[in-house]
């Protein structure tokens, strides 16, 4: 894995392999606005709404909407 730090925010690059074996992946929901016209639906694990989501994204991983992420990772609504 690689770290990279753009604009301040550090983040960790990984192969698509190591992808794979991630416990989630974190999408936006359908709807929410975006400069690829290439994305693809997907079901939310957890409450069923529509995501949007890469071409490239893991397969394996459940997909997950940001929302309910939040939720399981304990962060309140403002």
């Amino acid at each position: 894995m690689t770290r990279v730090t753009i604009n301040g925010i550090t983040a960790t690059v990984a192969t698509p392999e190591e992808c794979e074996k991630a416990d989630v992946v974190v999408c936006a929901r359908k709807g929410t606005p975006t400069p690829f016209t290439d994305n693809l639906e997907a079901p939310c694990s957890v409450c069923g709404a529509i995501l949007i989501h890469r071409p490239h994204a893991p397969t394996r991983p459940p997909k997950m909407c940001i929302e309910c992420a939040m939720e399981m990772a304990g962060a309140t609504k403002q």
